[in-house]
């Protein structure tokens, strides 16, 4: 009996799928405040956003390109006041969420 692993199967490149036109994403955190997660996805469509997790619920928050201010493009399970709440941790954060998204996704 041979002490190697055989798999049955095919293993695909890190952060592939059988087809190799789709791709899995990965999250950075960027950042953590009062309950809050904020990450960004590696494959994430325009416009630059983020999403702001939090224990009971999400936001979708787009950063606002130019004269425009951030603005909630979706939520599941957050208050209106824990949205008001997700949209002012993006205001506030702004230009490092806009540098970050920058970095992950070369634009």
């Amino acid at each position: 009996m041979s002490d190697t692993l055989s798999l049955p199967f095919h293993v695909p490149r890190p952060g592939y799928g059988e087809n190799p036109s789709v791709r899995i994403s990965s999250m950075a955190t960027i950042f953590r405040v009062r309950d809050f997660r904020v990450v960004i996805y590696s494959n994430d469509h325009r416009p630059p956003h983020c999403h702001v997790i939090g224990p009971r619920g999400a936001a979708k928050v787009a950063f606002g390109e130019g004269p425009l201010r951030p603005w909630v493009m979706n939520g599941s399970g957050l208050s209106r006041r824990r949205l008001t709440e997700a949209l002012r941790v993006v205001s506030e954060h702004r230009d490092l969420l806009l540098a970050r998204w920058s970095e992950i996704h070369g634009k």
